[in-house]
């Protein structure tokens, strides 16, 4: 190879590695959530880029139970609480016959509080399904402490804030991911990784903030990872790009030589 054409080839694999790296997943997420109804959870989610915007859709539990039939429109969900539902028992029943249809399902704070009111419960909860058993609630800043620098969920996180977590035991089978530097569990998996659960309450409801960090994208990437059952797929226009990026980087060696 000519002398001095390396740093060409080099900037021609970044170029394609920030494309792949800027393209949004083919993942239909619906967040499911006892909360505030405004679009913040939406907003910071499309804001990794790797889920598109046009690609989530919210459901307000509070008062209404979606049908396992509408939970099948999505790829993965994201399920968190601030208020109560309108029946825990219902919904958790249902998320769990999602799971078993081949959905993914990411629980989040306040679902593992042990406030009767903001509990999720049914199925879903049993240790065959959640990686988490509730303990308590706290409202107490922490940072990341261990994670597994391996695991896709924690693809693109250094840093994560938080105030607003759950404490919980870890479950019989399930996979330990990240946890709080106070030792405090963070992330873990359950069921083949179809089941993810978050101590971290994602919502701003009761101006309950204190997040800041890599928080969004351990959101972003553990619905791509349980709606993939823990394999990492990118849509068509993903692998488009890669394609072509390739395609042109062996005409240009071509050429050279």
């Amino acid at each position: 190879m000519v002398k001095g054409k390396l740093p060409v080839l080099a900037l021609v694999c970044a170029i394609l590695l920030m494309a792949l790296s800027q393209t949004a997943w083919a993942v239909k997420v619906g967040l499911v959530f006892s909360d505030v109804n405004n679009d913040i959870v939406k907003d910071y989610l499309a804001g990794t880029g790797v889920i598109a915007s046009a690609d989530i859709t919210k459901i307000d539990v509070t008062a209404y139970t979606p049908t396992l039939a509408e939970l099948q429109a999505f790829d993965a969900v994201l399920v968190w609480s601030n208020y109560g539902f309108d029946n825990a028992a219902l919904l958790g029943d249902r998320l769990a016959d999602f799971v078993d249809a081949g959905g993914g399902v990411v629980i989040a704070g306040m679902a593992f509080s042990t406030s009767a009111a903001r509990t999720l419960a049914g199925k879903i909860m049993t240790t065959s399904y959640s990686p988490f058993t509730p303990v308590f609630t706290v409202n107490a800043s922490d940072t990341l402490g261990w994670y597994d620098p391996t695991h896709p969920i924690m693809d693109g996180v250094s840093n994560v804030v938080g105030s607003y977590r759950d404490l919980v035991s870890l479950a019989s089978g399930a996979v330990p991911v990240a946890d709080w530097s106070s030792g405090a569990k963070l992330v873990a998996t359950q069921r083949g990784g179809k089941v993810v659960g978050i101590t971290l309450y994602p919502g701003q409801g009761n101006a309950r903030t204190g997040m800041s960090g890599d928080y969004a994208l351990v959101y972003a990437n553990s619905l791509i990872y349980s709606a993939n059952a823990g394999s990492v797929v990118p849509e068509p226009g993903c692998v488009a790009v890669l394609s072509g990026g390739l395609a042109g980087l062996a005409l240009f060696i071509r050429r050279r030589r």
